[in-house]
């Protein structure tokens, strides 16, 4: 045989050879990547599932509350909503102009249509005994908490809308009996809600939202009691029968 074609033929069998290898180490490689990645993933969920709020106070609540917050505004934003300051002054110097004030309660939590789901899913939390003490004041006997025990949450949302019509202005009013909105001038949580509007035909929409913490049971591995314990606690009715939820109160500028 040609002694040319030999050492071609060898040259292609080795170079054939060499790649082969490299091949084989690349996937080898990827396959371990994948496998380490498929490990931290498993050890960072175990992380996350296993991680627990330690609740002294309700001021340590806040940042939990914020960061749901700010998710649902993010969402409402991108979906063509702005935010409405609390401060929006409303046209009471104009005669031709009445105010009112509107009261609204809401009892049932709001299905949220923007953000997605993880927004709220449950956590991990304990209560520390003033936290305790104050939410066993207030449900029956059976539903009482104590401390040391672990308790799976989550936040709920509770929003109302008001529909205005050309020429209306609609601004935020206090409302301590409100679920929960963090307050942006100090550092503890506040009763109250943040306000929204979008254009509509023919007007205005106004949104108004406040977020609830639900205590729904305890984390135990052997048997579960649901608690659905919400704090804070609703409006009751003034013939002490039941509860007329979230009180919402806001201001209505409109033209006579």
């Amino acid at each position: 045989m040609n002694k040319v074609l030999v050492l071609n033929i060898l040259f292609l069998a080795i170079s054939l050879s060499f790649l082969i290898t490299s091949c084989e180490s690349d996937v080898a490689t990827n396959e371990g990547n994948g496998q380490n990645r498929k490990i931290d993933y498993l050890d960072s969920s175990k992380n996350v599932d296993s991680t627990i709020l330690f609740v002294n106070t309700f001021e340590d609540l806040r940042p939990y509350l914020v960061n749901v917050m700010t998710n649902c505004e993010r969402q409402l934003i991108a979906n063509g909503w702005r935010k409405v300051s609390e401060h929006t002054p409303l046209r009471r110097a104009l005669r031709a102009r009445v105010l009112r004030t509107d009261t609204v309660y809401v009892t049932r939590e709001t299905p949220d249509y923007y953000s997605d789901p993880s927004v709220y899913a449950n956590f991990n939390a304990r209560f520390s005994k003033e936290m305790v003490d104050s939410i066993n004041k207030v449900v029956a006997p059976y539903l009482r908490i104590s401390t040391g025990k672990t308790y799976v949450c989550r936040w709920r949302l509770f929003s109302t809308t008001y529909n205005a019509i050309s020429g209306e202005q609609v601004a935020a009013r206090p409302s301590p009996l409100c679920a929960l909105v963090p307050s942006t001038k100090s550092s503890y949580i506040e009763r109250g809600y943040s306000m929204f509007s979008r254009s509509v035909d023919g007007g205005t929409q106004y949104r108004m939202d406040s977020y609830q913490l639900r205590i729904e049971y305890e984390q135990v591995s052997h048997t579960t009691t649901v608690l659905d314990i919400d704090w804070p606690f609703f409006m009751k009715a003034p013939s002490g029968n039941g509860n007329m939820g979230y009180q919402f109160i806001y201001a209505v500028s409109k033209r006579l």
